[in-house]
């Protein structure tokens, strides 16, 4: 008698239900990625268009930027809402991501959080309902908020451009839009611009770095301070600016600090 083939046991594996699903998403012109259930995350517009990786479990939301944890939120999905991100080209998701911030727990005491923003026409950014003025100095850049203590870090461009008292108390900065614990150390605040002195001749005018600038006869015979900036020089008379002139010809690497 001959016993029946039987298919051979699936594994274990096989049968165990979904611990998370992981997928990238691009950030839509709208500012959101769509998740199961019909919800979505919405993310500060100088995110749109931008790759984002998306790691969700039964109970929790992380988003991942350039390796860098930027979001983490509590949202309940089942079983068959990881099936179907599966489904749609998502991958078993790895270990779960360290580091975020959630509006739904805690902060520690000596957690140090970041937000992105884009400075408005008037230098302000929004933190939730809270707006802040940066100074006409930042309008229309991006900044990231560092929040440490009692302190708030203003950086631009990699560097530290200002130190403000914090507006948002500790435990609120975890429910910022795009709140993420830091995991750089700050940054250093840019190099002070370098100064030379001259002194105005009879016509008006003095030359620093082959530039010849001419703040005007009103001020022959001053000795004047001249900062020399990335794109133009600036020429003080005591604490007072009297003109500005435009850098041309590329940066400035030599220049005699004091005339001989």
């Amino acid at each position: 008698m001959r016993l029946p083939v039987l298919p051979p046991p699936s594994s274990s594996e096989e049968n165990l239900p979904l611990q998370a699903v992981e997928f990238e998403a691009v950030v839509s012109p709208g500012r959101h990625v769509m998740l199961p259930q019909a919800r979505s995350l919405k993310f500060s517009p100088a995110l749109v268009g931008r790759t984002v990786t998306v790691w969700v479990s039964h109970r929790t939301v992380h988003v991942v930027l350039d390796g860098q944890l930027i979001r983490t939120r509590s949202m309940t999905f089942t079983d068959a809402d990881l099936q179907g991100l599966v489904l749609q080209g998502g991958r078993i998701g790895g270990p779960e991501p360290q580091g975020g911030v959630s509006a739904d727990k805690a902060l520690a005491p000596a957690a140090v959080v970041e937000v992105d923003r884009k400075a408005s026409k008037d230098g302000v950014v929004s933190l939730g309902q809270t707006p802040v003025a940066l100074g006409t100095e930042l309008i229309g850049k991006h900044v990231t908020l560092r929040f440490d203590g009692s302190l708030m870090y203003v950086i631009h461009a990699g560097l530290l451009v200002k130190t403000l008292t914090a507006p948002i108390p500790h435990q609120r900065r975890a429910k910022l839009t795009d709140a993420r614990t830091a995991t750089t150390p700050l940054p250093p605040p840019p190099s002070q611009p370098r100064r030379a002195i001259r002194r105005v001749v009879a016509d008006g005018t003095f030359v620093v770095a082959r530039h010849k600038l001419r703040p005007g006869v009103a001020h022959a015979g001053k000795t004047v301070t001249v900062v020399i900036e990335e794109t133009c020089f600036r020429v003080l008379d005591g604490e007072v600016e009297i003109s500005t002139h435009p850098l041309k010809g590329g940066p400035v690497t030599r220049y005699i600090a004091k005339p001989r």
